[in-house]
């Protein structure tokens, strides 16, 4: 199965499925199914935006109190790309899912939808870009059928 790493709080936003893009300075033609493991590392900044709007609440409302409750070095779920346009082509967007991402002109917005957080993160080391999760963890996830 495909993976990419992406740092917390986004990496939970988007398993909860509270985050329907995910922002990049480069497209991808991958679609279908892919796993989303949150980097090891979470930077002071990306903390900081745990205790903001509307970070704060969306995390609250799915029981996470602080940025310590955010599982890291781990896959936490799975989502499907079902698409990829320049940020210049999307549709208007809520204030909740702006504040939730990067819209600078020339990034590409992936379109996620059928997010699915698993009942427990699975421990395994992230890498950059799309990859392959090891096969021998590929048995510990429950993927929802797409």
């Amino acid at each position: 199965m495909k993976s990419i790493t992406i740092s917390q709080p986004w990496a939970t936003l988007i398993v909860l499925g509270a985050k329907h893009y995910e922002t990049r300075t480069w497209e991808t033609r991958h679609r279908g199914p892919l796993a989303i493991h949150a980097a090891k590392y979470f930077p002071e900044p990306q903390r900081d935006l745990c205790r903001q709007e509307p970070f704060r609440s969306i995390l609250r409302r799915a029981g996470y109190h602080s940025w310590l409750d955010l599982p890291t070095g781990a896959v936490l779920g799975t989502v499907r790309i079902s698409g990829c346009l320049p940020v210049e082509d999307m549709p208007p967007l809520d204030p909740d899912e702006r504040a939730l991402g990067d819209y600078y002109p020339g990034r590409w917005a992936w379109v996620l939808d059928a997010a699915s957080e698993l009942p427990v993160p699975v421990p395994c080391r992230g890498m950059r870009g799309i990859y392959d999760i090891p096969a021998d963890r590929l048995d510990r996830f429950l993927l929802p059928p797409f």
